[in-house]
């Protein structure tokens, strides 16, 4: 396979990673609308293990496509020549810290599933009603410890998608070069030769790409916050 074929691959596991994130982010925003209303949505997904269990198939496999892809990406850009090593000298902190903020998310999954899925890391969720994911959220944020590696850990969640949703959009459709800006959609692809409109583009990319980026962490982030200061009871 060819990089090219390489990027699309980690672009496409990335935007469907995205999707889950946004989704699953939507989902758990349910907390501060009450006990019911979050746990009628955990039951719902439950009691439909026909669409549950596909979609956990398809995330696993773009998890560990994003996995290959990316560690391979990686170690080819190290072992580049001096333009790449230039290039990633003038990078931003979020571009050059994709791998190490890639592992600590990963840590962060493995450690997710075995806290809310699995149930194996607090021995108080055996005390709760089946699907109890509200009780279960205000058992593990009254705890500061968790509380903070969560936190900490969708920093580091902020920080990835800082830098991949913006390579993820340009893969896809913006692709820039010194003078030019090559947009490409519905299968045809134009040329458009004005710097300006290449400077305005890769603009409007990167306060997008930061945009949603911030809204995911902070989203995320207010949950267990809202919790540990007693906001959400």
């Amino acid at each position: 396979m060819t990089s090219v074929a390489y990027k699309f691959g980690m672009a496409l596991s990335g935007a469907v990673l995205l999707v889950f994130v946004c989704a699953h982010l939507a989902g758990n925003l349910l907390v501060y609308l009450g006990p019911e209303a979050l746990n009628s949505y955990a039951r719902t997904l439950h009691d439909n293990p026909f669409l549950l269990w596909p979609v956990r198939v398809i995330l696993a496999g773009c998890v560990l496509n994003h996995i290959f892809v990316g560690l391979w990406l990686f170690f080819k850009n190290r072992a580049g020549d001096n333009y790449v090593r230039k290039r990633y000298l003038t990078a931003t902190f979020s571009s050059r810290s994709m791998a190490p903020t890639g592992i600590v998310i990963l840590f962060f999954i493995l450690y997710h599933l075995a806290h809310f899925t699995l149930k194996i890391t607090d021995s108080r969720f055996a005390s709760l009603e089946s699907h109890d994911v509200y009780g279960m959220l205000m058992l593990s944020f009254s705890n500061l410890a968790v509380t903070s590696f969560y936190i900490i850990s969708m920093i580091f969640l902020g920080l990835h998608l800082n830098h991949g949703i913006a390579s993820m959009i340009q893969t896809f459709g913006v692709k820039s070069r010194q003078d030019d800006i090559s947009a490409t959609s519905t299968g045809l692809t134009w040329l458009v030769t004005s710097p300006n409109l290449v400077t305005s583009a890769l603009f409007m990319i990167a306060v997008a790409s930061k945009g949603l980026a911030w809204l995911i962490m902070l989203g995320n982030i207010s949950i267990p916050l809202s919790i540990y200061l007693g906001i959400i009871r």
